[in-house]
């Protein structure tokens, strides 16, 4: 049987959808303000592809937020290589970067959109993100006893005397070459009992302002944190100099998932007692 051609309200009906999916003025929010890009690790290692701290490929990303605060979803991103050099070569549609060679100053840009078409791109400034050595090992700085000052406490501070020395480790890339921009973990394995009635730890980990565990190399490829005291749960005896007590920390550093030889030992042990009595 013949099939009847369709008729010019078909015909309507079709170009009404066609427009439809073409219209750029839907109620989709406007774009209001943009994250920088986000790195999943500090560095991309030559010869390879950008990873998550874990070891995991992982790509660079981007967090549009409309005029409310929401997360918008609906977003068009590129990402760009800013590297004069062309040793940072990056997927401008996937966020996937490679280090194809060394390159100190390589860095990354993004330019964003809505996804209708509403709007010109906006641009990000530029994050560095340079290609680095692959890491084989890393060192740390000898142990040292901590003695602390205060007096017994029940209100936390900031004080300069409440901060440890520098406990550093260097990541090395094979003889004197170091490793710039790369992640060093810090953990503390034992720490002083909190005293009777205190609520949290004894001691913390610090670096550039803020608790934390983990801390990035500089250009000599040094990655330090220190230990913060908290005098409210310190206990007495340890905080007025009348006892020693020691603090382990753990230190790691990961390429592609493997935790990397650390020299002398991956642990730091810490002997700590306060200086002034009560």
């Amino acid at each position: 049987m013949r099939r009847r051609a369709a008729g010019p309200l078909a015909a309507l009906v079709a170009l009404w959808i066609a427009a439809a999916c073409l219209d750029i003025t839907s109620n989709v929010p406007s774009i209001a303000s943009i994250t920088p890009v986000i790195l999943p690790f500090p560095s991309v290692v030559v010869g390879d592809s950008s990873r998550n701290i874990n070891g995991a490929f992982a790509p660079l990303r981007i967090v549009a937020f409309a005029p409310n605060g929401d997360t918008l979803p609906d977003i068009v991103v590129k990402f760009f290589a800013a590297d004069s050099t062309n040793g940072l070569v990056v997927d401008s549609l996937t966020g996937m970067a490679f280090g194809k060679a060394l390159s100190g100053s390589a860095g990354v840009v993004a330019q964003v959109r809505q996804a209708n078409g509403v709007g010109g791109f906006i641009q990000t400034n530029v994050v560095a993100f340079p290609v680095v050595p692959v890491p084989d090992s890393g060192t740390r700085s000898a142990d040292t006893t901590f003695t602390f000052a205060g007096v017994v406490a029940t209100t936390d501070t900031l004080n300069s005397g409440l901060l440890s020395p520098p406990l550093t480790v260097t990541v090395h890339a094979g003889g004197d070459t170091v490793v710039q921009k790369y992640v060093v973990e810090f953990h503390i394995d034992s720490a002083p009992t909190p005293r009777a009635g205190s609520s949290g730890p004894t001691v913390v980990l610090r670096g550039n302002g803020a608790d934390s565990t983990v801390a990035v190399t500089n250009a000599a490829g040094q990655a330090s944190l220190q230990l913060r005291v908290r005098p409210s749960a310190m206990p007495q005896d340890v905080q007025a100099g009348q006892k020693t007590d020691t603090v382990f920390v753990s230190v790691r550093v990961q390429y592609q998932g493997i935790p990397l030889p650390i020299r002398p030992s991956s642990v730091f042990t810490i002997p700590i007692v306060g200086s002034i009595t009560p």
